[in-house]
């Protein structure tokens, strides 16, 4: 839920998907896609020029805003499930797989894309990363005065 702080800046500065590794990772013939923690939904508008009928599911509500404004066609849910504090820390222990053979299919591929930015957004961009976004104010590098010695 950190991201929903910055998720202007998130959508404006994080790259997204490029279309080549997002048509590599969809079945042929998709009709429908559902993109889970969609965020601003990056990926699901690269889905959205593929797929005619994308869902996606994200629980952040000011993510999930930015998502409406910039992704119209797509059918946006919440994905929020009322529970409480101490259920969620159950649940987050009790992980099950499926069986193993559910993995043997894995397959995986490298694409390369390039993005020119400037140097103002590339450092704002690193503000968009969650170690960022949660770090305490005790655990920031002390600030520059100004321009150190030439």
């Amino acid at each position: 839920m950190s991201f929903g702080a910055i998720a202007t800046d998130y959508d404006r500065l994080r790259p997204s998907p490029p279309p080549v590794a997002v048509r590599w990772l969809l079945p042929a013939r998709c009709e429908v896609a559902v993109d889970l923690a969609a965020g601003t939904g990056l990926l699901t508008r690269a889905l959205a020029a593929e797929v005619s009928d994308v869902v996606a599911v994200e629980p952040d509500a000011r993510m999930a805003s930015v998502l409406k404004a910039r992704s119209p066609g797509v059918h946006v849910v919440s994905g929020r499930e009322s529970v409480s504090a101490s259920e969620y820390r159950r649940r987050r222990r009790d992980v099950h797989l499926p069986d193993a053979a559910a993995f043997a299919n894995a397959q995986d591929a490298s694409f390369t894309f390039t993005r020119s930015m400037t140097v103002d957004d590339l450092v704002a961009m690193l503000g968009t990363y969650s170690g960022l976004i949660t770090a305490s104010p005790a655990s920031a590098p002390p600030r520059s005065a100004g321009p150190g010695p030439r």
